[in-house]
């Protein structure tokens, strides 16, 4: 427990503001019919899927699977994404780091903003654990 001086309250301490962290973001690279294209990515703690932006699949002429019924991708603010859950991409080769770590993952394709692929944490923390 903190002890003030006399006169003195919690509430007359400076208030330090919150530290506010930048997003984490770079490039990776993915290969697709043999050929590498760095992308920008944004690793996101409240995702838990992998999701390539729809342009960018359109431009790069990635592979993908329509589904029977699209399924349901909830953004972060708990609204449904008007543009996901109809197809989603066969596996594909991502590289990334600087000892180029290699994984195959499946996305689903959707309206991503800014960014060419959105990595979900939950898995980057698996495949880098603390």
């Amino acid at each position: 427990m903190k002890r003030f001086h006399q006169g003195q309250s919690e509430s007359s301490r400076p208030i330090k503001k919150p530290k506010h962290y930048a997003c984490p973001e770079g490039k990776v690279f993915i290969a697709i019919k043999g050929q590498k294209h760095a992308i920008n990515v944004l690793l996101d703690s409240v995702s838990n899927i992998f999701l390539l932006n729809k342009d960018t699949a359109r431009c790069l002429e990635i592979p993908t699977k329509a589904r029977d019924s699209p399924l349901k991708i909830t953004t972060s603010n708990g609204e449904t994404a008007p543009t996901g859950g109809t197809f989603y991409t066969h596996p594909i080769l991502l590289e990334f780091g600087a000892n180029g770590h290699r994984s195959m993952i499946s996305c689903e394709i959707a309206n991503a903003g800014l960014y060419d692929l959105i990595i979900p944490f939950g898995w980057w923390h698996i495949e880098h654990p603390l």
